[in-house]
């Protein structure tokens, strides 16, 4: 099974790893790991997805061996030990040691579970899974404490893992017996996790708040059929289209499954990821995507149930595995790069807006090809908030001011609104630079660039005592800036001598 994956250990880093373990100093140091997001330090911004275990698995691997290698080898390495897993869980509710294994072998080598493996950030699915799963084993296997343990820190590798209390209440059922150490180390978990997101101020994720859920769940579900039933169709930038009706079908199979588990244990492998798995569906409406890595955990369910059907197979149940491996293996030749990565899906669909934005990113920061990489970035406009600001950029470098300033009001970034105010003062619109530049300040208040352009466009206006202040803010967020304190000083002095009356002049003699 792990030859399935081996061409994939000399990989390297593709999409987000770039920025969350490349350019993030939050990696270096253990407070960044437990105080900040995952995302804060990379960008300057706050985001809502608070992972530190996981981002800990990253930071001694990086600190060990820098570079991509070593966190591929960690991915299979957690894959490999939910497999076993699966395995284990299989046997222990009655399947036979063959059928079991070639369950968990399936489940290893599909390609609708490849994603988290091959993707070194997959490991955020990778992490609470691997908890998950091996406290269930431990369950099985009547070891409270371990179990509690394992569960007790699902929480801390993804925020939907916060309801793996519930999967013990289904566990239970399915065992007839509760285990009250385990559950109640699982609710200590989620409480303490919690408490942390509490006390650094981060909120939940809000995935498609406000919004209908059951689009969302249908679309996952539409694209785990297609997954079990199409492995070869397996993207990272499949497009999200909501199914509400097969969301309520969805919800109402959930809970005729649930009635049944108390008759059929097997139906606790796909009835208690669940609840993990519903909310995770709900980021699909916020970010436009359909990833593959949010059906991971179902994918480790439906395994422990194929085990049911094996025994009558026999040994011909081999074949099942291998007829997968192939689809597998070419799979991760498309993780090499971004280039390979998101071309694949773009051949796949030209009008795909995600893949096209990829593939356009791609082309224009890393090969600085921006003829090749705006048509792309257009066509990813409607989709991509991130598309119009990095065609401002491209814009920029052909002094295209006007049309950098048309697309401020499509852009939603601190660096979008930048690129709109440096337009608009190229134009001499100084009203509109001043405008964008504040705009850029609320969007980006910890980052002190923002308060630099904003206190810079000012200076230009003759608005000196406001430049003063937006610099010398700067000058707080960043104060071993000397380039930013000479400015500060400067602008300071001169809206002192706005303030200082020009002297009297003594009347001409007569």
């Amino acid at each position: 099974m792990a030859l399935v994956y081996l061409p994939s250990l000399g990989n390297g880093w593709v999409w987000d790893d770039h920025e969350l373990l490349v350019g993030n100093p939050a990696l270096s140091s253990l407070s960044g790991i437990l105080l900040r997001d995952v995302w804060g330090p990379a960008n300057g911004t706050t985001s809502d997805l608070y992972r530190p275990l996981v981002m800990a698995t990253h930071a001694i691997g990086q600190a060990l061996l820098p570079g991509p290698g070593i966190e591929h080898v960690v991915n299979l390495v957690l894959h490999l030990f939910i497999v076993g897993c699966v395995a284990g869980i299989a046997q222990r509710l009655g399947a036979g040691a063959r059928a079991a294994w070639v369950a968990a072998a399936t489940f290893g080598v599909h390609a609708g579970a490849s994603e988290a493996v091959f993707w070194v950030t997959g490991r955020h699915d990778l992490v609470p899974c691997a908890l998950l799963f091996g406290g269930w084993l431990a369950l099985l296997h009547e070891r409270s404490w371990l179990a509690g343990a394992l569960l007790a820190l699902a929480p801390f590798g993804k925020e939907p893992f916060l309801l793996t209390p519930l999967c013990v209440v289904v566990w239970a059922v399915a065992a007839r017996r509760l285990d009250v150490r385990a559950l109640a180390s699982s609710c200590a978990g989620a409480a303490a996790y919690l408490m942390t997101r509490g006390l650094l101020g981060l909120p939940l994720p809000a995935g498609a708040a406000g919004g209908n859920p059951l689009g969302p769940i249908g679309a996952g579900a539409a694209h785990l059929a297609v997954l079990v039933a199409i492995p070869a169709d397996a993207a990272v930038t499949s497009l999200y289209h909501p199914a509400p009706a097969l969301g309520l079908a969805v919800l109402a199979a959930c809970g005729l499954l649930g009635a049944l588990v108390w008759r059929y244990p097997i139906l606790a492998a796909i009835v208690a990821p669940m609840p993990i798995w519903l909310p995770t569906t709900l980021a699909s409406a916020q970010i436009g995507i359909v990833a593959d890595r949010y059906a991971y955990v179902l994918f480790a369910g439906l395994g422990i149930l194929l085990s049911t059907v094996l025994p009558r197979i026999g040994r011909a149940g081999w074949l099942v595995p291998l007829l997968f491996a192939p689809i597998t293996i070419q799979r991760g030749f498309d993780w090499v790069d971004d280039a390979s990565l998101f071309g694949t899906d773009l051949a796949r669909d030209p009008t795909n807006p995600h893949a096209a934005f990829h593939v356009g990113w791609d082309l224009h920061l890393r090969k600085g090809d921006c003829a090749a990489a705006a048509p792309l970035y257009r066509l990813a406009l409607d989709a991509e908030p991130r598309a119009a600001t990095n065609l401002q950029r491209c814009m920029a470098e052909a002094s295209d001011w006007t049309g950098v300033l048309a697309l401020g009001p499509r852009t939603n970034t601190p660096a979008g609104a930048m690129n709109t105010a440096r337009a608009a003062s190229q134009l001499g619109d100084a009203t509109s630079a001043i405008t964008w530049a504040r705009k850029a300040t609320e969007r980006g208040p910890s980052d002190p660039d923002t308060w630099v352009l904003y206190g810079k466009t000012l200076a230009i206006a003759g608005q000196w005592p406001e430049a003063a202040a937006a610099l010398d803010q700067a000058a707080r967020l960043d104060p071993a800036n000397s380039t930013i304190a000479s400015l500060r000083d400067i602008a300071t002095q001169r809206a002192e001598q706005l303030k200082t009356p020009p002297p009297t002049q003594p009347p001409p003699p007569r």
